[in-house]
């Protein structure tokens, strides 16, 4: 079973020393011989010693990699392909741009479900205080005054009473789920296994769309930058990004290259990305930059969906107050109205 050791960001500075190390001259194997000496986590040293150890052999970079059981297959397959065109240093420091988008885009998700999910939980335990607590207070006066509550606060006590026998249960799960996002926030294999759920609530919306669509094309990027074909890179991404809003797309964009037709035709005929960058697409293939074009599509998308989440947090938070305060006012008023009839009837 593959043990998630590095997370994105993790993998992202690892990539990035990797290509400044073979930047500087040194083999790759001495280049972990490096991370090694200067790692602190004792289960990451004995990761770097074992794939030093394995390419002081003779083993491949690629196998090694796969072999270890904790660094992603695409990161193992694209090292391969930058052995085997000679462009490692490169491809390393492309994929330190790839995972650094990618913990960009999983903190942006992660942002746009914790924040409303809080602001949502507060609004449940103020209005869980008021009709537990603040409700039999008023109920208990007004069967002193010979009045009774409104039937909206009576049915809201009785909702709090029967919250009130459950507390226990509704505290344990509470406690279980808040320990849960504290685990996840710490361990990186929870952290990741939360932002795939996300994703998955979020896939069939249009935020969701445009998160899968800047990581297909951050993949894609990458892809071309290793020197992949396009099928290949697509391939790839389509891997990356299962079960997404784009994914048939990609599949139908292979089948249509499949029958004869260019990438850029394929990627308008899709609708894969927007027309603008279709347009930027087409000429960066014409000027024989695609990789390049690519990459800028890839940083666009990601702006663009990072946009569209810090829209879609705006608009929770006025909502969910709004909701707080009618739900509150309701409390209330059902409270207020029959007391101001009482002491009326007493004046």
């Amino acid at each position: 079973m593959k043990k998630k050791l590095f997370d994105n960001l993790s993998l992202a500075s690892l990539c990035l020393e990797l290509s400044l190390m073979l930047k500087a001259g040194i083999s790759i194997s001495e280049a972990f011989l490096l991370l090694e000496e200067d790692e602190k986590d004792r289960e990451c040293r004995e990761v770097f010693h074992r794939v030093f150890r394995e390419l002081e052999q003779g083993g491949e970079l690629e196998a090694v990699l796969r072999e270890t059981g904790v660094f992603p297959s695409y990161m193992a397959a694209m090292v391969g392909i930058g052995q085997q065109t000679g462009s490692l240093e490169s491809v390393f420091r492309g994929l330190a741009a790839y995972y650094q988008r990618q913990e960009n885009i999983s903190s942006a998700i992660r942002s746009a479900v914790v924040y409303p999910l809080a602001l949502f939980f507060m609004v449940l335990v103020v209005l869980g205080v008021l009709i537990t607590e603040v409700l039999p207070i008023f109920n208990d006066v007004f069967s002193q005054l010979g009045a009774s509550l409104s039937p909206a606060a009576l049915a809201f006590m009785e909702l709090g009473q029967a919250l009130d026998a459950a507390k226990w249960v509704l505290l344990g799960f509470l406690a279980a789920l808040l320990l849960l996002i504290a685990l996840s926030a710490i361990v990186p294999s929870l952290r990741e296994g939360f932002v795939r759920f996300c994703g998955r609530i979020l896939a069939g919306t249009r935020l969701g769309r445009k998160v899968a669509t800047a990581r297909l094309a951050s993949a894609m990027a990458m892809g071309l930058a290793g020197a992949m074909d396009v099928d290949s890179s697509l391939e790839a991404a389509q891997d990356l990004v299962a079960g997404s809003a784009v994914s048939p797309q990609i599949a139908e964009c292979r089948r249509l290259i499949g029958e004869g037709k260019s990438f850029c035709e394929a990627v308008s005929e899709t609708a894969l990305f927007d027309p603008a960058c279709c347009r930027m697409l087409s000429i960066g293939v014409r000027a024989g930059a695609a990789d390049s074009v690519m990459e800028e599509i890839a940083r666009r998308t990601q702006e663009e969906a990072d946009q569209a989440i810090d829209r879609a947090v705006g608009r929770a938070e006025p909502i969910l107050v709004t909701v707080m305060a009618l739900v509150v006012g309701l409390v209330l008023l059902s409270v207020m109205l029959p007391l101001m009839g009482v002491m009326s009837s007493i004046g």
